[in-house]
């Protein structure tokens, strides 16, 4: 699972579906590792990072989707 794409579906203008952004947002927030590093990929059936680590694009895609349900919110 390509992680900027993740988040990027996140922040996508789900006209009507913020309930839906939001239940993928709760589902993306324990991607992060102890520290809370994302890579550039997860491999789902060995919850395992692939790719880059740490990648940016990841990070900021995840800081997007939080600002964008944040706006929704209000």
């Amino acid at each position: 699972m390509f992680l900027g794409c993740s988040f990027g579906m996140v922040s996508a203008p789900l006209v009507g579906r913020q309930d839906e952004a939001a239940r993928l947002m709760d589902g993306l927030k324990p991607v992060a590792d102890d520290v809370g590093v994302l890579a550039e990929v997860l491999e789902p059936a060995a919850e395992a990072f692939v790719g880059n680590l740490p990648q940016a694009l990841s990070h900021l895609a995840l800081v997007n989707a939080a600002i964008t349900i944040s706006t929704d919110e209000r």
